[in-house]
């Protein structure tokens, strides 16, 4: 699988409705301010956020994980999306507990791990039980393809 978003999209929309739940996509103003606090975002998140502002992903009783979109201009209860699940809002406090650095935090599973990116083009996922890595730093396609696979094991429970 590429690491592009639309490969990502196009499978995850061959899913049964109901499956994953796409927010509207981010407005350039929200997609501008997030930049201005946290950087240059990877492009897998440039091009998912032209297309929607987050997803909650392989609901089952409960999304099996999020990926985060940016602050949108108006905010969104609390109670449909947790307001500190976003790019810009979840990053900033990550470096502040880490000292720093220029990873960008874009999403979580409903264990607790986060997804990293440590660079443009490559994820690391955070155990945030543990307090260490739980995974290997690594291509972007193949985090996607490990958690399309996990996310469709957790369907099956």
């Amino acid at each position: 699988m590429n690491a592009d978003w639309t490969s990502f999209e196009a499978r995850l929309r061959a899913h049964p409705a109901g499956v994953h739940q796409f927010q509207p996509s981010a407005i350039a103003t929200c997609l501008e301010r997030a930049t201005s606090r946290v950087g240059a975002l990877p492009s897998f998140c440039e091009a998912m956020l032209s297309s929607t502002n987050g997803i909650e992903l392989f609901i089952n009783g409960g999304p099996f994980a999020t990926l985060f979109g940016v602050s949108p201009a108006t905010p969104v209860s609390p109670l449909e999306w947790a307001p500190d699940w976003y790019i810009d809002a979840f990053t900033p406090t990550w470096r502040k507990a880490r000292n720093g650095g220029t990873d960008v935090v874009t999403g979580v599973t409903c264990y607790g791990t986060l997804f990293v990116f440590r660079t443009r083009q490559t994820v690391q996922e955070w155990d945030t039980q543990a307090g260490d890595w739980y995974s290997e730093e690594g291509p972007v396609d193949e985090w996607l393809e490990r958690l399309i696979v996990e996310g469709e094991e957790f369907m099956k429970a």
